[in-house]
Parts: C-alpha cells; sequence; structure tokens
C-alpha cells in the first residue's frame, strides 16, 4: 500500500506532469477509485492508501485524461448548480454556463409557487432537477429523444431523491399532453452539423452527437421548438433557452414568428450572448 501523497508525487514525475490542475486531476480520480472526496485527500491523506491494482486503474484513468479524455467522463460526475451529477458517454457535460437558465428562472418566479416545468432535451437532468431542487411545489417533467440520457437523467433523480420530476422518452415534435406547462427550459443542440468535426476532441469525441447537432444552420431545434411551445405554456408562461455564438438575433427572430415576445437576453462571464427568455403574446 503506498500513501496517496507518495502516489501523487510519483506521477506527476512519471509524466512530468507538475502543474496545480494535475494535481486536481489526481486527486478526483482517486476519490472515485477510493469512492471518498478530494476534501479527504488534500486533509486527511493519512487516511487514504492504494495498493498495485488500484494505482494501476489510477494510471489508466491519468492517460485517459492526458488523450483529452474530459474528467468527468472519466470519474462519471460534474458540478452543476448546486449538486453533482452522474454524467458519462451518452449525456452532453453540464457547462457552467448553462446555469444561467436556472438563475434566470429563479429571477423572475417565486419558489413557492405550485409551477409546471417542461425540460426539452434533458440529457442529465441537470437544469430541470436543479430546478426542481429550488422549487419544491413545482413539478416538472423533461424529455430526451435517447433512451441512454433518460436513464442517467433518473438516476440523477433517484440520487437527490427528488420527487417532484419524471423523465420521458420521446421525440419532442412527437410530444402530446393536455396540460399546459409555466416554464419551458432546453439546452438543445446548436453546433452547425458542418462545425462538429471541427470542435476540439474533448466535446467532438466525448459529447454525444444528437446533443450538439443543430442542423446545416445550427438552430433547427430552436425552429421546432419555438414552433412547438405556444401550445405548451400557460398563458403567462416563459420559454428559456440556451444559444451558441452569434446566434442571439436570429433565435429572436424565430421566437417573434411564433409569436412571443423577448424579454432578457443574458451572458455568461465572457460576456457572450448565452440564454433568452421569451414570453407568450397575449
Amino acid at each position: 500500500m503506498k500513501s496517496v501523497n507518495l502516489i501523487i508525487s510519483e506521477y506527476t514525475k512519471k509524466y512530468g506532469l507538475k502543474n496545480g490542475e494535475i494535481i486536481r486531476v489526481l486527486r478526483s480520480i482517486i476519490g472515485k477509485i477510493k469512492n471518498t472526496s478530494s476534501e479527504t485527500i488534500i486533509f486527511s491523506p493519512e487516511k487514504v492508501s492504494m495498493n498495485d491494482d488500484e494505482t494501476h486503474i489510477l494510471e489508466n484513468m491519468l492517460l485517459r485524461y492526458l488523450k483529452k479524455e474530459p474528467l468527468s467522463k472519466i470519474i462519471n460526475r460534474k458540478a452543476f448548480w448546486n449538486h453533482d451529477f452522474f454524467v458519462n458517454e451518452h449525456v452532453l457535460d453540464p457547462r457552467s454556463e448553462t446555469e444561467i437558465i436556472v438563475q434566470m428562472v429563479l429571477e423572475r418566479f417565486s419558489v413557492t409557487s405550485p409551477l409546471r416545468f417542461l425540460d426539452l432535451g434533458t440529457g442529465s437532468g441537470c437544469i430541470l432537477l436543479s430546478l426542481m431542487s429550488e422549487f419544491p411545489h413545482a413539478i416538472g417533467l423533461g424529455l430526451d429523444l435517447s433512451q441512454e440520457a433518460i436513464r442517467v437523467a433518473i438516476h440523477n433523480r433517484e440520487k437527490l431523491k427528488l420527487k417532484n420530476v419524471d423523465f420521458l422518452k420521446i421525440d419532442w415534435n412527437s410530444f402530446l399532453c393536455n396540460q399546459k406547462f409555466d416554464v419551458i427550459v432546453s439546452n438543445p443542440p446548436y453546433v452547425k452539423t458542418s462545425h462538429i468535426p471541427k470542435l476540439g476532441k474533448s466535446v467532438r469525441d466525448y459529447d454525444p452527437v444528437l446533443a450538439l447537432d443543430g442542423g446545416k444552420s445550427g438552430l433547427r431545434a430552436h425552429e421546432e421548438i419555438s414552433g412547438l411551445a405556444r401550445k405548451w405554456l400557460s398563458p403567462h408562461g416563459k420559454i428559456f433557452l440556451e444559444i451558441g455564438r452569434g446566434q442571439a438575433s436570429k433565435v429572436q427572430k424565430i421566437l417573434r414568428k411564433n409569436r412571443f415576445k423577448i424579454e432578457k437576453i443574458e451572458t455568461d462571464m465572457n460576456g457572450l450572448e448565452r440564454a433568452i427568455c421569451a414570453a407568450v403574446c397575449v
């Protein structure tokens, strides 16, 4: 058995890796293998040691990271909003910029309201489950075309012990319901098909194409959602959509064409227009 501090020292030297980021990665991988937290490894390293089999697993995981596989897909965990979510190759990695949607909803609705939420292309469920944890009197429904993604979302729901949310495998174009929703949220695919091969390896090779490919224009999903959302929203309902770089004006036109009024376009920490809120024109 070896102490974790010795193992981290050995592997940073072996691979010539000396920056703090790699140390953080090693701690996260060790935490995955030992089923413990990075905090324990940092503050109580004497409580954690690894045998030869475990160090072999560690090295294989580290090599995957060095080949540009996202750490989140290696350790099956990604932080989003106030929780850690299980992720794998079947779902898009939750991004910090997507948290803007959660914040925008919180700014516009009371957390005590008995709202109905609909999440289109739910993936890991990170947006909807984060909202359901903030709105305990609400109910939510997440749709996704991928059965594998639905399994991930259900796993995350059970992990968070949330009872006020359900998930359904269905193409949103085929979704029929006799109820109205107060809030529709979505981080739809918005990358142009022709641009997908140009994406960074960590996205291109490890995020599902279904969650990336927005068609020839990159706006196919926004067009579909905007055309469908009016029949699902309550008269005073709002829709929140994530958008890609340079897409704000085009998405506004799509929404206005479908009789929505634009309420707010929010920027991310880099100043890029990242999410749009629109309401039904009555």
